[in-house]
């Protein structure tokens, strides 16, 4: 199911028959969707979706205290997005 206004003005979210609308950097994004999805299985890939997944439920034990922690990000840009490009790179070791 997808939420739109006019396109040419207006926020759009959700995804429709084979593509996607998001805001990024608030802009309207329409991209198409996969045909196939590659879902690698790799060491690495498994570390990546574990590091990611960590700072996300250290982001939520947090509470509401992470909202307030970055107010010089855009406006675009949710707490939860700084707070991962904070931590992200010093969570994963190669």
């Amino acid at each position: 199911m997808s939420k739109s206004q006019n396109p040419l003005t207006g926020h759009m979210s959700g995804s429709m028959a084979n593509f996607a609308t998001y805001i990024r950097f608030g802009q309207n994004v329409i991209r198409s969707k996969a045909f196939e999805v590659k879902d690698a299985h790799s060491v690495s890939q498994i570390a990546q979706r574990a590091s990611f997944k960590l700072i996300k439920d250290a982001y939520e034990s947090f509470g509401g205290i992470t909202r307030n922690s970055f107010p010089d990000r855009p406006v675009a840009n949710t707490a939860l997005n700084a707070f991962m490009a904070a931590n992200l790179p010093q969570a994963i070791d190669k």
